[in-house]
């Protein structure tokens, strides 16, 4: 293997992920996040063997 391709993450692209982080950020300011209590409920229901689809946002 070459030295200029160690693994998948050596050419991690900044810009990209900053885009990323970016519009995630815009989404969740304009209230199309799940909640943390949300998805730990559903978490929970999934442990104790009830089967329900994840929450939305």
């Amino acid at each position: 293997m070459s030295e200029a391709a160690k693994n998948l993450f050596d050419n991690e692209d900044l810009d990209a992920k900053a885009r990323a982080i970016a519009e995630a950020r815009a989404q969740l300011d304009s209230g199309q996040g799940v909640s943390n209590d949300a998805v730990k409920a559903w978490l929970k229901d999934l442990a104790a063997g009830r089967r329900r689809p994840p929450p939305c946002g």
